[in-house]
């Protein structure tokens, strides 16, 4: 388990979203030409990663990485941005954008942050 950084007030944050404790102990990669990345293979019980840093998204009964996703012989589309898209916040992998999404449409949504 990550330890709570010491900073005034975090313990209610905590207290009140537990699961911020792991995007608040989360770190980032440095890529030239891209800038900030998502650390690959991340395992918790909040947010995992593929091997290239991008969050699994539930789809059709299972959890998919980048490389089941191009995979998948249907309409898919891509949802660009930042920490919202990535999902900062999520109690787990399956309440992101790209995962709800997935739930209600017939297309297959992946997530690019």
């Amino acid at each position: 388990m990550a330890k709570k950084p010491e900073i005034p007030g975090m313990r209610r944050r905590y207290d009140l979203l537990p699961q911020m404790l792991h995007y608040d102990t989360h770190s980032l990669n440095w890529m030239p030409y891209v800038m900030y990345t998502n650390n690959p293979r991340i395992r918790s019980a909040v947010c995992n990663t593929d091997e290239r840093g991008f969050r699994f998204t539930w789809f059709d009964g299972d959890w998919i990485d980048y490389e089941a996703f191009q995979k998948i012989d249907r309409r898919k589309a891509l949802i660009c941005g930042g920490s919202t898209v990535f999902g900062v916040g999520a109690t787990n992998d399956g309440q992101t954008l790209s995962s709800l999404l997935n739930q209600q449409s017939d297309t297959v949504w992946w997530t690019q942050s």
